[in-house]
């Protein structure tokens, strides 16, 4: 029962780590965690791009039989699973790190305006995170958000 216990604590942990909201992380720890986090995707987008290749391919060529079609089909909603959890990690990592900063979480949104969300990633590389009595927004700002 209690080794139960110890690796439901576990599982606990690993997703209040990387798909909590909630918390502050650290500018060292949020590079640490983008540049995985990107290596990732990398190796995502490729595997991907391969088994869709590759099943195209058998589909032009004539190839295909029904347990390849369904063998690619079933590694491309692996990929498609991956790429959306992948998706919920980073903007996690993203939250906290506005968190660190004392802003709010709905300025993530600023990654999907081209350009400035270049601008947006090296401010959250950059800036140093606020202790608990400051904020970076005075109150009456506050209040218009």
């Amino acid at each position: 029962m209690k080794e139960k216990k110890q690796r439901s604590k576990g599982v606990q942990n690993i997703i209040n780590q990387y798909f909590s909201f909630d918390g502050k992380i650290s500018r060292l720890k949020y590079m640490g965690a983008l540049f995985l986090l990107v290596i990732s995707m990398a190796f995502i987008i490729i595997s991907m791009t391969e088994t869709a290749s590759f099943l195209i391919n058998d589909v032009i060529d004539m190839k295909a039989t029904d347990i390849r079609i369904s063998i690619a089909v079933f590694f491309l909603i692996v990929f498609a699973i991956l790429a959306s959890n992948w998706l919920v990690m980073f903007f996690s990592f993203m939250c906290r790190r506005l968190n660190d900063i004392g802003l709010r979480h709905y300025l993530c949104l600023i990654i999907f305006i081209p350009i400035i969300n270049v601008l947006f990633l090296i401010m959250l590389f950059t800036l140093k995170g606020v202790e608990e009595d400051e904020v970076l927004l005075d109150e009456n700002t506050e209040n218009m958000l």
